[in-house]
């Protein structure tokens, strides 16, 4: 073997060494890149996930809470489940909308015909 020969067989094997660092570098890179990709999905998720103003969110509780739709002793819990968990405002509609409250009642209008008998309606008053 000739000395041109010995340097080219070198020179295949120091190209080899280098393409197979590059080789490994690229797919330390490749794992990077896949983990970063997963995690701007999981950011983007986090991101999209309904958030609510406190202010505005602890105003809405104090008109339920004043209205007695929601216990007073509990707005604060109501208010911490509702910003962990944006959804569960939904289950709080529902029981505030399913909730039996009145604030007055009707009286039933009766028909009476006896008014045309007593067109003066003095015969309506009673003692």
């Amino acid at each position: 073997m000739s000395e041109q020969d010995l340097e080219f067989l070198d020179y295949i094997e120091s190209s080899a060494k280098a393409i197979k660092s590059l080789e490994d570098e690229r797919n330390v890179l490749q794992t990077k890149l896949a983990e970063a990709k997963e995690e701007k999905v999981i950011l983007e998720k986090v991101a999209a996930q309904p958030t609510f103003d406190a202010d505005r969110l602890s105003n809405a509780l104090d008109v339920l809470a004043d209205k007695r739709l929601i216990d007073p002793e509990y707005k604060q819990k109501v208010a911490a489940i509702v910003e962990e968990e944006p959804v569960k405002i939904l289950d709080l509609i529902t029981k505030v909308a399913n909730a039996s409250h009145q604030s007055g009642r009707s009286i039933p209008k009766e028909h009476n015909d006896s008014y045309k008998a007593d067109e003066d309606g003095w015969g309506q008053l009673k003692k």
